[in-house]
């Protein structure tokens, strides 16, 4: 999977990003909490445990084939320079298809984390009298306000240095790709949604099929495929991190059997996963440490 283009000393403190992923996965699973989300007129539960469920399919994720000779004609076989270019082009799309099969699952757990704080913004909104016509309506930029409520000292660990490296990488991409941006206009860099608003139109790039489909490096004159991995895993974990700032901010309990389950358990290990995983630990489940929800006890 793609690394930043420069290990720093802040990312170094960093989980890797599948570790980071499936913690935060196991992290929504012992909340399993609801909140009321309202559609066209009907209510439904959004579940934390849904949201964990998306994001430990993209921890868990290892590979996503693409068979370049699947369909490979006979001279395929005796030709040595279209053997190279297909066994080429079977690692550059399996590389990128993986980096994008990622992205879309956390960004499938983001939606569901929007939908899960809007009902939040509803009433806050309400509370400072906001008006009508500077109301936003969707979970998105619902939940990009909430971010922006966030202080600084509760925004998770090292939020402003892990937003300004997708900023960084979102900049490479728009002076190869010139992509069209949405929903910025009242949005100052200064903010600390800046970066989610990036993660958020990348998406919809992703989704509406205008993210470019990258050509092998080794056989055209385009931009490298590392690029393109570092955007996306800069915007998996942007987006990661955004998720434990507002589940953090709005789920006050553990609410599952298992974790109830521990509460009432006896022995060290227990008190040690109670010490340790407590609502203050959506702040800090990126950072590298002796304790994981994976394997606690």
């Amino acid at each position: 999977m793609a690394r930043p283009s420069r290990e720093c000393t802040i990312c170094s403190h960093f989980r890797p990003l599948q570790d980071h992923l499936f913690e935060m996965a196991e992290f929504c699973s012992y909340l399993d909490n609801t909140s009321p989300f309202e559609e066209e007129g009907a209510i439904r539960d959004v579940r934390t445990q849904v949201i964990g469920d998306w994001l430990r399919l993209a921890g868990q994720l290892e590979t996503v084939e693409i068979n370049t000779w699947k369909y490979a004609g006979d001279d395929a076989l005796y030709c040595d320079p279209i053997a190279e270019r297909y066994d080429s082009d079977a690692k550059h799309f399996t590389t990128y298809a993986t980096s994008l099969t990622r992205y879309i699952f956390v960004c499938n757990a983001l939606e569901e984390a929007y939908r899960f704080v809007a009902h939040h913004y509803d009433q806050l909104a309400q509370q400072k009298g906001i008006a009508k016509g500077s109301l936003v309506y969707t979970p998105a930029m619902k939940a990009a306000y909430l971010v922006d409520q966030i202080s600084e000292s509760e925004l998770p660990a090292n939020f402003q240095h892990i937003a300004a490296n997708l900023v960084v990488a979102f900049e490479d991409y728009q002076r190869t790709s010139s992509p069209r941006l949405s929903g910025l206009d009242s949005v100052s860099k200064s903010d600390a949604s800046y970066a989610l608003h990036l993660a958020r139109n990348l998406r919809n790039h992703i989704a509406h099929g205008i993210f470019p489909l990258v050509d092998n490096f080794d056989y055209s004159s385009g931009p490298p495929l590392v690029m393109f991995q570092n955007l996306l895993f800069h915007a998996c974990r942007l987006a990661t991190v955004c998720m434990q700032g507002l589940l953090g901010q709005y789920c006050k309990e553990f609410r599952s059997h298992d974790y109830k389950s521990i509460e009432n358990a006896h022995g060290e290990e227990f008190d040690r996963f109670l010490d340790n995983c407590t609502i203050g630990y959506s702040a800090k489940l990126h950072l590298k440490g002796d304790f994981t929800l994976g394997n606690w006890i």
